[in-house]
């Protein structure tokens, strides 16, 4: 059975993991907002910013770090090559950095990298969009 995990950064600019609820400030609830908690549930939830929200995909880097949609993963040995995860529908899409792109001759690897255990993430797209902004429009979730 698949884990449903979900990354997203604090309004005190902090990333973290977990599940993910959002409240409609009913009464009895928290404020209007998305939250991310363990599995003690929304007592212990962080707030999250809504364009920082990242699914886990399931795939573990070299340092058996979870990979989420949205991290940006380096080739360990080599960090002038690195690319972006992104989820599109049901596939998952390895677009690569611009120089290894014209390479390559392709923008992007459908699926990930073979050789997980060679990448490693260095951060997450939320947090560099000028880099991937040709591939990316963030939208509200």
């Amino acid at each position: 059975m698949k884990e449903y995990l979900f990354k997203g950064k604090t309004i005190n600019n902090q990333w973290v993991q977990g599940l993910l609820s959002i409240s409609q400030g009913f009464s009895g609830q928290p404020e209007k907002g998305y939250y991310i908690s363990n599995s003690a549930g929304m007592p212990w939830a962080y707030q999250v910013i809504p364009n920082s929200v990242s699914l886990y995909l399931w795939k573990k880097d070299s340092e058996n770090d979870r990979i989420f949609d949205g991290d940006i993963l380096a080739f360990a040995t080599r960090h002038s090559i690195y690319g972006v995860v992104k989820l599109c529908g049901d596939e998952i899409r390895f677009y690569w950095d611009e120089k290894t792109a014209k390479t390559r001759k392709e923008e992007y690897l459908v699926g990930m990298p073979t050789n997980l255990d060679m990448w490693e993430i260095v951060g997450h797209s939320y947090d560099r969009p000028i880099l991937w902004h040709k591939y990316f429009f963030w939208e509200n979730l």
